[in-house]
């Protein structure tokens, strides 16, 4: 957790008179150090946008520090900080060859902090040099025969490949089988060449050949190729007898205008995208044939993906969940293997030029704006290749590619009729989509409590102070308070025009308390709020509703994070934790999560009540919480969970930030009538979704069911089971 802000009001007075405001927290002066330390510190210019932040030591650049992180504590104890995203770090090696002070050695940290009207912050740090001790050994190591090395053990995922990888036995049954299949789809593989190392092209090409799918074609466009070695394995490949065919272009037409020339090739019932420096699976065809004999109106599929080195030796599976637009508008994640209708893709007109190196995002997204049969095998099926050059071994590699991923789902928003600005933040390549509008439904925030008034203050303080969204009116509702204190509070929020008092007695169901209070709420849409929430992000309320205005959504949910900084809430996984637990629960609020999730808007099961919004019709029409079945426990879930049913959509999203005092409340569950009552509540879960919690779509049966946090599992679903 972050250290609270060092000497806050020296800063605050030396910062006021500056455009750029800023602090350097870590390292104290004069602290002692050796190797390397970490440096921490918080930048925000009420004028501009911060565009840098340079590193010196001794008066040489060092390198630029990562700027974006959140910290909680910079708006809480500075109330002009309207953010909470303004915290930068650097890891800086120290040398030992500082200024010479006496028996020590001494280096200065400068920081030059600068917006984008060219304002600079400087900030500079004193510290002292002690050099490494290095414990001089007893004596040199005995010689080991070869036969003594230990190997190097095998990692989580060696053992999970050796669990789940296909015997030769079984691929020859897939052989075998693939004859006998009612509906046997031809497909095209789509290969755009320029000048791969030789030997990695041989592989991709022999990847398609050793398939136990028999009804596929190669069609492979080389754009004039310099290296003779590309042209030679592609002719031997064309030669072989094998349904290769090969364009060898007149120029480099770009990967766009190389793949549209492939295309042009195919005569299959499906094109499946493969890299010239990539392979696939030798069960990849055999699975997609699989689903299409299950699913044969499927226009798009997509399976897990891994890396793999030059040697061969595979890491870092990206385990996928199901179709999530929103998690698709803030991330290219479908990506590998992508299978697509050749009819369909035709009638876009291919791929894009314009989007050259983004042109698989651009033409997903332009696909699903026509159709909506999406489905996605959860299994691994493409290892993407790192080599130098490749953005499998840096996603650095391509910086112009991702230039145009916001303005390709910019333009796929607007042809949906979701008119956005579509930005990225300075620390990550995913997408934030806000929609242009100014309209401001109104918004009921609705707080149950119950004789917790320094929480409830707390809360509705947050709100008062911190919220930059003007159309909301807060509506606590009291469940038999008995405090004086309580009561006190109570005469003092009426004084507020947003706040109204509504008393509900009788014994404490949240579910009853909360529809209850939607039936007088004046608002469009309800927010569901616990009282022991605090706000972080000034424009919550403004980013759940990015999502919330939507028609095709039914709730969002907010990134709730821990007193301690770590995320509470991260959206809801069904199926895992007894029924359902919380993403990413753990997870430093800075880091990206698995494959980026804990930072990106998208789709979940559900959220929690504890900050959710929805439109207050819809909330009624689904009949609201179930204080019947549900009085305490899971009605959140069940909730989200019947929306879907109804066809909405569930976000989350991370730009609502907010602090969760979990249970603050109303206590934890270890009392005997407590965990009668949950034991109660989670076997109606059971009974009434049980099959929705066999598989949650924003998950992967890849990852382990007693694990709510992405850790991977024993087993690969069974393929009868995609």
């Amino acid at each position: 957790m972050f250290k609270k802000l060092i000497s806050v009001s020296r800063f605050f007075v030396r910062s006021y008179y500056q455009p750029v405001k800023g602090a350097l927290d870590l390292p104290p002066a004069e602290t002692a150090a050796s190797g390397s330390i970490g440096i921490l510190g918080w930048a925000y210019s009420p004028v501009g946008e911060i565009e840098s932040i340079k590193i010196y030591l001794d008066n040489t650049y060092i390198g630029d520090a990562i700027y974006g992180l959140v910290r909680v504590d910079v708006p809480r104890i500075l109330k002009n900080i309207p953010t909470a995203n303004v915290g930068y770090s650097f890891d800086l090696p120290l040398p030992l060859n500082g200024i010479s002070d006496g028996d020590s050695e001494y280096v200065d940290i400068t920081i030059a902090i600068t917006d984008t009207t060219g304002n600079t912050l400087w900030l500079d740090r004193k510290l002292r040099i002690e050099p490494e001790e290095v414990e001089e050994p007893e004596g040199p190591d005995p010689p080991v025969a070869n036969d003594e090395l230990v190997p190097e053990m095998p990692g989580e995922y060696e053992i999970w490949i050796a669990r789940n990888e296909l015997s030769l036995a079984e691929l020859a049954r897939q052989r075998e089988g693939a004859g006998q299949l009612s509906y046997r789809p031809l497909f095209s593989v789509i290969m755009p060449v320029y000048n791969p190392p030789p030997d990695v092209l041989k592989a991709a090409i022999q990847s398609v050949l050793d398939q136990t799918y028999d009804r596929w074609e190669l069609c492979i466009a080389d754009g004039a190729s310099p290296n003779p070695a590309v042209r030679a394995v592609l002719t031997e490949a064309a030669e072989s007898g094998a349904p290769i065919h090969v364009r060898f272009l007149h120029n480099n037409l770009g990967i766009s205008e190389n793949s549209n020339a492939a295309l042009g090739l195919a005569q299959g019932d499906f094109i499946v995208l493969l890299d010239h420096d990539d392979t696939i699976a030798p069960e990849a065809l055999y699975e997609n044939a699989l689903l299409l004999n299950r699913h044969p109106d499927a226009d798009m599929i997509y399976s897990d993906e891994d890396k793999i080195d030059i040697a061969g030796v595979r890491s870092g599976p990206f385990f996928k969940p199901d179709w999530s637009p929103d998690l698709m508008r803030s991330m290219m994640y479908t990506c590998h293997l992508g299978v697509y209708r050749t009819e369909l893709v035709r009638t876009l007109n291919g791929f894009d030029s314009a989007y050259d190196g983004a042109q698989d995002y651009d033409l997903v997204l332009r696909l699903t704006e026509k159709t909506g049969k999406i489905h996605h095998i959860p299994k691994v099926l493409y290892h993407w290749r790192m080599i130098e050059g490749s953005t499998a071994l840096n996603s650095d590699q391509k910086p112009a590619a991702y230039a145009k991923q916001p303005l390709l789902v910019a333009e796929h928003c607007r042809r949906i009729g979701w008119e956005c600005e579509v930005t990225t933040p300075s620390f990550s390549h995913i997408m934030r989509c806000r929609p242009v509008s100014n309209a401001e439904p109104s918004v009921t925030i609705i707080i149950p409590t119950r004789d917790q008034p320094h929480v409830l203050e707390r809360c509705v303080d947050s709100i008062l102070k911190k919220s930059t969204y003007d159309a909301y009116d807060i509506l606590i509702v009291n469940n038999d308070s008995q405090q004086v204190e309580t009561h006190a509070l109570f005469d003092c929020l009426r004084a507020n025009l947003r706040i109204t008092i509504l008393d509900c007695p009788g014994a404490f169901n949240y579910s009853g308390i909360n529809n209850r209070a939607v039936a007088k709420a004046k608002g469009e849409f309800v927010l569901l709020l616990n009282d022991d929430t605090e706000v972080i992000t000034p424009d919550w309320i403004e980013a759940l509703l990015d999502y919330g205005t939507r028609s095709d959504v039914g709730a969002v949910g907010a990134k709730l994070l821990y007193p301690w900084g770590t995320i509470q809430h991260g959206g809801v996984v069904v199926g895992v934790a007894d029924v359902a637990g919380h993403a990413h629960r753990n997870t430093p609020e800075f880091e990206p999560g698995y494959a980026g999730r804990a930072i990106a808007v998208q789709n979940f099961s559900a959220v929690t009540g504890a900050c959710l919004l929805t439109r207050r019709d819809l909330y009624q029409k689904v009949g609201g919480l179930d204080e019947v079945n549900l009085p305490i426990s899971y009605n959140d879930v069940d909730y989200c969970l019947r929306l879907r049913e109804s066809g909405y959509l569930i976000v989350w999203t991370p730009y609502a930030l907010l602090l969760h005092h979990e249970s603050l409340s109303r206590g934890h569950d270890g009392a005997p009538e407590r965990v009668i009552r949950f034991g109660h509540e989670s076997g109606y879960m059971r009974r009434r979704w049980g099959k929705a919690l066999l598989h949650d779509p924003y998950y992967n049966p890849n990852f382990s069911t007693t694990s709510d946090n992405f850790e991977l599992g024993r087993f690969s679903p069974l393929s009868g089971n995609v």
